[in-house]
């Protein structure tokens, strides 16, 4: 009887120290996106290929491909590939239009991981494409204005951006009155010995909050807001 308990006790803990290797694992981390490079850029209508790569694919469970936030399938073996050439499926991948993207890929391990890879494209319309950077980075910042003004002064408002050649419009906002759709550089409201803007013209004592709403090429719509005080 006691020899049947300590043989129980032993095959229990070796249960038990066999599940804990394997949950906790020692999978390999190491994925890489084959042929996407970040920031890449494409022209309009481009098919997307995608290929995702693993030091070890012994280690993979499944992967799981993402683009802006919509799924596109899961792959369960090797080699992990979505929108392949001449194959059907995987639409989100097809045919893309202009703007910027963002692809995410989920891997799971049989160690049970969860690990996942984002990288950032682009695609332009008319012709060209290529890896020319983030062809719509999105950074601009208030030049003038995010300091406020003395009561009784005229709020000059000035937005930059890295590449002005890539916005479309800019729109003004304060306490969400729309103050005027600039159409191209420099991006002013408020302009000293300027007309019009009024909302921006002889500013009263308190607090206002200022937004910009930025169009870029590739048609996505960015917000830009600073709260300011008038003095």
């Amino acid at each position: 009887m006691k020899n049947s308990i300590i043989f129980t006790f032993i095959a229990l803990f070796s249960f038990a120290f066999s599940f804990t290797a394997i949950a906790g694992g020692n999978c390999n981390k190491n994925y890489w996106y084959d042929n996407v490079q970040h920031g890449a850029t494409y022209q309009t209508g481009k098919n997307l290929y995608v290929k995702v790569k693993a030091q070890n694919r012994y280690d993979i469970k499944d992967m799981t491909l993402y683009i802006n936030g919509h799924k596109i399938r899961t792959e369960m073996n090797a080699p992990y590939e979505w929108a392949r050439p001449n194959a059907g499926g995987d639409n989100y991948l097809r045919n893309l239009k202009a703007g910027n993207y963002k692809l995410k890929c989920v891997v799971r391990t049989k160690c049970g991981g969860s690990y996942f890879k984002i990288i950032d494209f682009y695609v332009r319309g008319g012709h060209g494409g290529g890896n020319n950077g983030n062809y719509c980075a999105q950074n601009y910042r208030y030049m003038y204005g995010q300091n406020g003004c003395q009561a009784g002064r005229d709020l000059y408002v000035k937005i930059g951006a890295d590449n002005h050649q890539k916005v479309e419009w800019m729109e003004l906002y304060i306490n969400g009155y729309k103050v005027r759709r600039e159409m191209s550089a420099p991006y002013e409201w408020g302009r000293p010995n300027g007309g019009g803007d009024n909302y921006l013209r002889n500013m009263q004592r308190g607090s206002y909050l200022l937004k910009c709403k930025i169009k870029t090429e590739c048609g996505d719509i960015v917000w830009k807001q600073k709260q300011v005080t008038v003095h």
